[in-house]
This record gives C-alpha cells, sequence and structure tokens, in this order.
C-alpha cells in the first residue's frame, strides 16, 4: 500500500514536474515568439522612419532648391535692371553731349554771324558800341 501511495505520488510528482516543463517550454517559446514579433516591429518601424527621413530630406532639398533658383532669378532681374539702366544713363550722356556740342556750334555761328554784323556796322561807318553792348547783355543773361 505505502508502495502503492509512493508510486501515485511518483506519478503525481512527474506529472507536475512535466506539466511545469511544459509550462516553462510555452513560455520560452511564447517569450521567442514575442521577440521575433517585436524585431519585425522594430525593423518596419525603423524602415519606415528611415523613408519618412529621406523623404523629409528630399523635400528639404527641393525647397532649397527652389530658393537658390529663385534667389538666383532676382540676382538676374536685379543684373539686367542696372544693365538697363547704365545702358539708358550711356544713352542719356551721349544724347546730352549731342545737344552740348549742337549748342556750341550755334553758338560758334551766332558769334561769326554777330562778329560779322559788328564788321558790317563798321563798314557802313554806324556806332558799334550800342550792338557790342546788347550783345553783352545777351551773353550775361544766358541766351
Amino acid at each position: 500500500e505505502i508502495s502503492a501511495k509512493n508510486d501515485k505520488l511518483r506519478q503525481e510528482l512527474e506529472a507536475i514536474r512535466l506539466s511545469h516543463l511544459q509550462q516553462l517550454q510555452e513560455k520560452q517559446r511564447k517569450t521567442q515568439d514575442d521577440r521575433g514579433t517585436g524585431q519585425v516591429e522594430a525593423a518596419k518601424f525603423i524602415a519606415d522612419y528611415e523613408a519618412g527621413l529621406a523623404s523629409d530630406q528630399a523635400a528639404q532639398a527641393a525647397r532649397r532648391k527652389a530658393r537658390i533658383d529663385l534667389k538666383n532669378y532676382h540676382l538676374k532681374q536685379m543684373r539686367n535692371k542696372a544693365d538697363r539702366r547704365a545702358k539708358d544713363r550711356a544713352e542719356e550722356d551721349d544724347e546730352q553731349e549731342l545737344v552740348r556740342l549742337k549748342l556750341m556750334e550755334e553758338d560758334l555761328l551766332f558769334q561769326k554771324y554777330s562778329m560779322a554784323l559788328v564788321e558790317q556796322y563798321k563798314a557802313d561807318g554806324k556806332d558799334v558800341k550800342p550792338l557790342l553792348l546788347e550783345l553783352a547783355k545777351m551773353k550775361a543773361e544766358g541766351r
């Protein structure tokens, strides 16, 4: 009877031990499965993060390129405007120089004409003093 009880107790202990081993193995398998799932999820997260990071970097590079292109366009416009101004100034200076030369030519022509009149007055025996005073007055007034 004791031997039967001991056998029964041994069998129960063996069943408990086997159950315990089975539970431990099940727990270990579940832990490994969880680790595998966690590693897969971590790898997916890292891949998603890197893809998002690459996308952000590409968008940032595109914005930077757009800013640089706009800046270059503005610089080109500024250079063109400066060139146009310089060209306009040069044309204006040339025009003013032509006007100045034309005025000098007219002044010289008027001076020759007035001297010819003075000579004619002298030849006719007329008094040239009033004529010379009038020419001096005109010259002083800038006419």
